[in-house]
Parts: structure tokens; C-alpha cells; sequence
């Protein structure tokens, strides 16, 4: 795996862990961010991934920006996070 795709697994890490810490998030909106992040790592195992499923239907960054939206002021540490893995994603061209 690439560095820039080492860097992004760790940042989906530092992702899981920050929601982990949050008490008051919905389930359906829990399972989502999860949802990405598992899709992330799914196409970063497996390139040939990017082009299919729900992968085509909307870009990750998008995905991680929408089911985010509503932790802006709660949760900073998680927007950090949600942040950096959208810039990564977009350095890699995911």
C-alpha cells in the first residue's frame, strides 16, 4: 500500500475513533459514516472496487461532507477528521 494510502487508513482510523467517542449521534447517521469509511477501505484494498456498486453513484468526499453536515458545532474533532479523509480521498483521486 502507498503511503498516501497508508495515511488515508489511518485517518479512517483517527474517523472510527472520534465517532466512537460521541455519545448522541443517531443510529441510522452512526451507521452511515461507518458505511463510508467501511467503503473507503474497501476500495483502497481493492482498486478495482472504485468502479462499481455505490461506489460510482456519489464520490466518497460527498458521502463523508453529507452524513457530517450536522456535527459542525458539536463535534469539531469529528469534522477535523471527516475533513482530513476527504482531502486525502481527493489526493488519491477516489
Amino acid at each position: 500500500m502507498s503511503s498516501s494510502k497508508e495515511q488515508l487508513a489511518g485517518l479512517l482510523e483517527q474517523l472510527h475513533s472520534e465517532l466512537a467517542k460521541i455519545s448522541d449521534v443517531e443510529p441510522d447517521l452512526r451507521q452511515e459514516l461507518a458505511s463510508v469509511a467501511d467503503d473507503i477501505r474497501r476500495v483502497l484494498q481493492d482498486p478495482e472496487a472504485a468502479g462499481h456498486d455505490e461506489c460510482d453513484q456519489e464520490s466518497f468526499a460527498a458521502r463523508l461532507k453529507t452524513a457530517t453536515e450536522q456535527f459542525e458545532d458539536a463535534h469539531p474533532h469529528l469534522i477535523s477528521a471527516a475533513n482530513a479523509v476527504g482531502e486525502a480521498l481527493s489526493r488519491l483521486g477516489i
